[in-house]
């Protein structure tokens, strides 16, 4: 399943059961070229924070691995696998 189908599901039966969760959301732009995060308090998006805009590569998949850190894969000629994690 996809993970954003699975996101939103999880999101839905958290609404319906009444609990209230703030979390974040990591989408890649392939046009626009960058990592974006999206805040959500629950159902509601209450902020949007575009990321990695400097790279000037496309980004084709996010992912949060095991360790926390979040994975991308870039979409031009090399293709490259990205970590990215907080800064400390």
């Amino acid at each position: 399943m996809n993970a954003i189908i699975l996101a939103v599901l999880v999101m839905l039966i958290l609404a319906m059961l009444r609990v209230h969760v703030v979390l974040s959301l990591f989408v890649g732009a392939l046009a626009g070229q960058m990592l974006v995060r999206l805040s959500v308090d629950g159902e509601t998006i209450t902020g949007e924070e575009r990321l990695l805009q400097g790279l000037r590569e496309r980004i084709r998949d996010v992912r949060m691995g095991p360790d926390g850190a979040l994975y991308l894969v870039t979409d031009n000629n090399a293709g490259r696998v990205l970590k990215v994690t907080p800064a400390k």
